[in-house]
């Protein structure tokens, strides 16, 4: 919901679209794009369910979604998954994100790989930036944590782009850390 612009809910209703974007489909992607699946749906004001999309992006897109095509079939007949076969940071990749950029609300990048996902980070910070004619509410870009070794260039690379949230309405949220899932809290 944190995703959602709050001048779009009312009553406990939400009315507006949410789209979301997630890149890489091994296990923590397909379990983001299954949450995502599953607590987007919002009612409208006028009681009928509000249009949501979730975008799996992976090179192997078929191949590793098939856990969650067996135990979530229903996300596959419908529009409101669309699955792109193509490499995170190619043409085609982009070609896919110019065409959703205007309507998303988050984008999550889980490539397994840390270096990867901050490199990927960095670009669609700037692409969203640049591209995006209006982020009005917090346009989240969520960015899987795999090493402790690469935790705090993360959260450096996190902290520095947020230092702007207040500018661009962008923030990158770094998650899945090991401090932060072992924490005293959590546990």
């Amino acid at each position: 919901v944190n995703c959602i612009d709050p001048t779009f809910v009312s009553d406990g209703c939400v009315d507006d679209s949410f789209v979301a974007m997630v890149v890489g489909c091994g296990s923590t992607g397909c379990e983001v794009a299954r949450f995502l699946y599953e607590y987007s749906a919002f009612a409208s004001s006028d009681g009928s369910d509000n249009p949501r999309r979730v975008i799996l992006v992976d090179q192997d897109v078929d191949r590793l979604c098939g856990e969650l095509r067996i135990v979530a079939p229903t996300i596959f007949n419908s529009d409101e998954l669309v699955s792109v076969d193509s490499k995170a940071g190619s043409a085609a990749f982009w070609d896919v994100f110019s065409e959703y950029v205007q309507d998303l609300d988050c984008i999550c990048v889980a490539l397994g790989n840390d270096d990867l996902d901050m490199e990927l980070v960095q670009h669609l910070y700037k692409a969203v930036h640049s591209l995006k004619l209006k982020v009005q509410h917090g346009f989240k870009i969520f960015l899987r944590v795999y090493s402790v070794e690469n935790e705090s260039r993360i959260m450096r690379l996190a902290n520095y782009f947020n230092e702007f949230k207040d500018t661009t309405g962008i923030e990158i949220v770094p998650f899945g850390s090991v401090s932060s899932i072992f924490s005293y809290d959590v546990i």
